[in-house]
């Protein structure tokens, strides 16, 4: 939509350009002529008492830096509208992916409240329909606990409670909940370094990078998610965690974008995969909160993805 839109833009732009210029030149040509025709008429009648004007340098340099002026305002406002095209687009998408995201978990509880409203279920039954149900609350909860920290940390509503981690526990800690996240299929493996660094951080908002992390490698990995949790020490202060995926990765185009709000992968037809485009973005915010370093790479579509976290230790 955008890439349609601008190139009619474009075009508007560049006769818009060529129409000044045209202008600019006539205008300066009209007043060399216009002197010559004076400066040859003094030269045939030099007793004549028409004055010869003051040289066409000034009008000439006027109406050049006229014709500068009026095009850096059109280019100004060509940058401003595409700018604007973009926002739009993105929030247009934006919306639509949370009403989705919040339409589905909400339908589900719906029908599995009804189902078990009217009972004559086995057990069996209604094991399924409650953890259905539970499924259900819980991404509805997450969607809507995503769209609240991204208002927060929009407005800068949240100040990290710093206190010491000890890194290697915090990781063996979290790698049951981790594997909870990528289902029991996945493969979680832990490779590198021990990190035996203490470092100050807040553990909640730690949780929130590395969750989003996670799950973020999980909705990318397909049915069997295969992640690795690599740990680096590069001198005695300095620490490393790589979160590796071999999953869909991404074009390195788009690198840029994506701890931008708003921006999803474009990588294949990534439509019917969850989440509203706030992942990557609360992952920056609150790494640059904890004056953490968060970065990505890959390879290629289809290559997978590697998401570092890096930081110094007290």
């Amino acid at each position: 939509m955008i890439r349609k839109h601008r190139w009619v833009w474009f075009t508007l732009f560049i006769l818009a350009v060529i129409i000044l210029g045209l202008l600019a030149t006539g205008w300066n040509l009209e007043v060399v002529k216009h002197y010559s025709q004076i400066e040859a008429f003094q030269k045939s009648f030099p007793s004549s008492p028409v004055k010869m004007p003051d040289g066409p340098t000034l009008k000439v340099v006027l109406g050049s830096l006229g014709f500068v002026g009026i095009l850096i305002g059109l280019i100004v406002i060509y940058i401003r509208l595409i700018q604007e095209m973009r926002l739009n687009q993105m929030q247009s998408e934006f919306l639509a992916a949370v009403s989705h995201e919040l339409k589905t978990p909400i339908a589900t509880l719906e029908l599995t409240s009804s189902l078990l409203r009217k009972g004559g279920l086995t057990g069996e039954e209604m094991n399924r329909l409650w953890t259905s149900h539970r499924d259900g609350l819980l991404r509805l909860k997450t969607e809507v606990s995503s769209l609240l920290e991204a208002a927060q940390w929009q407005a800068n509503l949240i100040r990290p409670r710093l206190e010491e981690v000890q890194l290697e526990s915090y990781l063996v800690d979290s790698f049951p909940r981790w594997q909870q996240m990528l289902g029991e299929s996945a493969q979680l493996i832990r490779e590198g370094d021990r990190l035996d660094q203490v470092a100050i951080l807040d553990p909640r908002i730690l949780d929130k990078i590395f969750d989003n992390l996670i799950d973020n490698a999980r909705k990318f990995s397909g049915n069997e998610p295969r992640v690795i949790i690599r740990t680096k020490v590069s001198n005695p202060t300095e620490w490393r965690v790589e979160v590796q995926d071999e999953g869909r990765g991404f074009d390195a185009s788009e690198r840029s974008k994506l701890f931008k709000k708003f921006q999803r992968l474009k990588v294949g037809h990534t439509s019917h995969i969850a989440g509203s485009g706030l992942g990557l973005y609360l992952v920056a915010a609150a790494a640059t909160a904890m004056k953490l370093k968060v970065d990505a790479h890959s390879d290629g579509s289809g290559k997978g993805a590697l998401f570092a976290v890096s930081g110094h230790s007290s």
